[in-house]
């Protein structure tokens, strides 16, 4: 029988997180295993994922296992990845993150009712390591109008760009990742996987689910922690331009100004966490405000990277936690 949906794991020395989330996972797959594929493709791990991955296939074979030798970045470590997949969908599911009991079945009655859809995306809850009580968690879209909700792939970008940069909270096609594959995302700094999706199912529809069906479970500290000002100030706007030049979004940049772009206290502080990591983004300020259009903001720019501490983010970022969560 053909498969419906794969779920892809990429994972990097997070052992520590990967246990969990497989254990969550193993009896949802074992129920649904004719329709759903559960992958994990490790790249290149220097803990004891290996061993930990070797040893439960043993009790549990229907999961897939693909090691590595070469360590490559998180959008080629996607792509390979997806290659490893037979499914009609995809979802690339973060190995920290937690899905809900009945997700995959929510997933597969969701795709055999809507087999046109290029894309569904998911709500969640969300919660940082350091707080594990259940006060602290947070509904991402708090709002609750019918179970699924359609859209075009406009409107969906507009109403949850930032959402959907959670790569564990989108289905796709795995045709249309195919087919996206030859959009230049080379440009889109970390968010290269949506260029490709939002290419590869422009003018399909977009559902979004408004169960919160997993739990992200977010560490405060990251692999790609020195990356992601990168992502936010250079990355997304490059994107939401070449959006606008595909036909895929439209106004494109003045959505990322008016939208993403439009908070200065945000600003300023993913530019004290460029400050943090100053070799890597003095050289980047000039591209940084290629796509600030304000004096001030791009006066900012400047002194925040180039003059304010590098240890001033650690302060401000643990007096964020601490009264926030």
């Amino acid at each position: 029988m053909e498969k419906l949906l794969s779920v892809v794991i990429p994972t990097l020395n997070r052992k520590s997180y990967l246990v969990e989330t497989i254990e969550h996972f193993i009896p949802q797959v074992v129920r649904n295993q004719q329709l759903v594929e559960l992958i994990v493709c490790n790249n290149n791990s220097d803990d004891d994922t290996d061993d930990y991955i070797k040893g439960i296939i043993e009790n549990h074979p229907i999961i897939g296992y693909h090691f590595f030798d070469n360590r490559v970045d998180m959008c080629d470590s996607f792509s390979r990845s997806i290659a490893r997949c037979v499914g009609k969908y995809v979802i690339i599911w973060g190995d920290d993150d937690l899905p809900a009991p009945f997700l995959l079945e929510t997933l597969l009655e969701v795709i055999k009712n809507n087999e046109q859809a290029g894309l569904i995306h998911l709500n969640r809850i969300i919660g940082y390591d350091h707080n594990p009580a259940l006060s602290s968690l947070k509904v991402c879209n708090e709002q609750y109008q019918t179970p699924v909700t359609s859209y075009d792939v406009n409107s969906f970008i507009t109403r949850f760009f930032l959402d959907a940069t959670f790569i564990s909270s989108i289905v796709f096609l795995k045709s249309g990742w195919e087919k996206g594959l030859s959009f230049n995302t080379k440009r889109h700094y970390g968010y290269e996987f949506l260029g490709i999706i939002y290419s590869g199912i422009n003018n399909m529809t977009c559902l979004y689910l408004n169960y919160p069906l997993c739990i992200q479970r977010k560490p405060l500290t990251r692999i790609w922690m020195n990356a992601w000002p990168l992502y936010s100030l250079i990355g997304t706007p490059n994107m939401m331009k070449d959006f606008e030049k595909e036909g895929i979004l439209t106004n494109g940049l003045k959505y990322w100004e008016d939208t993403i772009n439009n908070n200065l206290i945000n600003y300023c502080y993913t530019l004290l966490w460029a400050s943090a990591y100053k070799k890597q983004y003095r050289s980047r300020c000039q591209e940084i405000n290629s796509y600030q259009h304000n004096y001030g903001r791009k006066f900012l720019t400047y002194f925040i990277i180039y003059l304010v501490p590098s240890f001033s983010f650690g302060i401000v970022r643990k007096l964020f936690f601490k009264t926030k969560y």
